[in-house]
């Protein structure tokens, strides 16, 4: 970890939201006439998604007066302060329930909104131990400016943007890189990691949109290590175990202009059928792994480098049978469509289909969606490159199955929040389970507890977590 220039970093970020505050509570304390009764408004729920499909939210004005507050912008302040506490419970038969692992996270989160008559600026800073005490642009969560036309709006900065029908799980949402860091304990939003973007929304007829964008680099998706994390995915496992036997690894630099890519989206609605288009010149879901052999018994260096793939989409969703259907299909066309290049990824498709549904028991939401991934051409994969090739899988299993199924409820004027998910591998019939409960204390303050079970063989998606089960306690003040 690096800590240098981090501080006045950080004195900046905090000086210039108190001189913020100090602003806004010395003008409402001086405004002339009485207030129209429209302030507090606070964020609105899809502030991470930058898709351009809701160019009207608004949020609430802390120096509204009488008259027309249209021609006076608005800084907005917002955000929420997290603690939560995990236990993890797989202690070994040798060891005493005392010395159990515990860890801790605080975090808070800042949201900024500034809005003109024609414009808007939108900022999300998280303050948490693995952001502040990293590089200093990881406390920005999210920044960009948003530009309003009659028939279209530009966005530009660093954004997450969230593309597809699919709930739980996606195939066509392309954009942003992931961190895979505490992966399958964090939400969609926060598992992406925002890209410096301009994006043009441009609205056609009643219910299109076309969505233009340009990404000048790409990130490398981020993830912890075998050797100084518990969450290690299975999919870097090889990875990281190459770097304890000594290997050198080296990234190829992605700031340049072979890390660009550019994507286009258009979507529409009719008779109740949502249905989007997707190209994007881009690049595969996981960078490619290159092992460069020396002496016949080890491998002396392993070079990563993003895999330049075409990606086309599709996405769809409608009530079907009194379901609320969904479904997404993806294929990433690489250079090597042939499939006998070792050095290069073979062509893969992506699909995601599901569905949820209200029970007419209590207030049941039922939710089932599924994710299939598959490599094409793997024949040749199997055949002639056995371990040399980027593809190669040593059970030579080529395609990847997830089902997840969620149950969730909501009582007492929806101010307790059950809810118990299951998710499976259907290739190697590992699985995680995890029942949850959010209570609304107040209208600011929650408090959830969680319990989060793994099980599967070591290599193996959900198995390589084996020794994480973990109970969780979390406490959230929102203001």
């Amino acid at each position: 970890m690096r800590y240098s220039n981090k501080l006045p970093s950080i004195l900046f970020l905090l000086m210039f939201t108190a001189s913020a505050v100090f602003s806004q509570d010395f003008s409402s304390g001086f405004s002339e006439g009485e207030s129209d009764g429209t302030g507090g408004g606070g964020f609105s729920e899809d502030f991470g998604d930058s898709s351009g499909e809701n160019p009207d939210s608004s949020f609430g004005d802390f120096s509204a007066v009488s008259g027309d507050t249209s021609a006076s912008p608005a800084l907005n302040i917002g955000g929420e302060i997290k603690f939560q506490t995990r236990y993890y419970t797989d202690v070994d038969s040798s060891e005493r329930i005392e010395d159990m692992d515990i860890e801790s996270f605080p975090e808070v989160k800042l949201k900024l909104d500034y809005s003109g008559e024609n414009s808007e600026f939108k900022a999300n800073l998280v303050f948490s131990q693995d952001r502040m005490f990293s590089e200093y642009e990881d406390v920005i969560d999210e920044a960009f400016l948003r530009v309003y036309y009659d028939k279209f709006n530009i966005e530009t900065g660093f954004m997450k943007v969230v593309w597809g029908k699919g709930d739980e799980l996606k195939a066509v949402d392309i954009l942003n890189p992931i961190n895979y860091s505490d992966f399958y304990n964090k939400d969609l939003l926060e598992r992406k990691i925002a890209s410096p973007m301009f994006k043009v929304n441009h609205y056609v007829g009643l219910n299109g949109l076309l969505e233009l964008v340009y990404i000048p680099y790409t990130s490398y998706p981020e993830f912890d290590s075998a050797s100084d994390g518990r969450w290690a995915p299975y999919d870097t496992l090889t990875l990281s175990s190459l770097a304890a036997a000594g290997t050198t690894v080296s990234y190829k630099n992605n700031r340049t202009l072979y890390s660009s890519q550019a994507a286009l989206r258009y979507t529409n609605s009719s008779n109740g059928f949502d249905y989007g288009l997707i190209y994007s010149y881009g690049f595969m879901p996981l960078p490619t792994t290159k092992l460069d052999s020396f002496t016949g018994t080890g491998y002396g260096s392993a070079d990563i480098k993003p895999e330049r793939a075409n990606i086309f989409g599709l996405e769809a969703a409608k009530v079907l049978f009194s379901l609320n259907s969904r479904a997404e299909f993806a294929y990433y066309m690489s250079s090597d469509i042939k499939g006998d290049d070792p050095d290069i990824q073979n062509n893969k498709i992506m699909w995601v289909f599901g569905f949820d549904k209200d029970l007419p028991v209590s207030s049941f939401n039922l939710l089932i969606e599924t994710q299939g991934l598959y490599t094409l051409n793997n024949r040749e994969i199997e055949a002639s490159h056995t371990d040399r090739d980027v593809d190669y899988d040593e059970d030579d299993t080529f395609s990847r199955n997830i089902i997840i199924a969620r149950l969730k409820d909501s009582l007492n004027h929806d101010r307790i929040r059950p809810e118990l998910s299951f998710t499976y591998h259907f290739e190697d019939q590992d699985f995680m389970i995890r029942p949850e409960t959010e209570f609304v204390l107040k209208d600011d303050i929650s408090f959830d507890i969680l319990y989060t079970y793994f099980y599967g063989d070591n290599d193996t998606p959900f198995g390589a977590y084996n020794n994480n089960s973990f109970l969780q306690a979390k406490f959230v003040y929102s203001f």
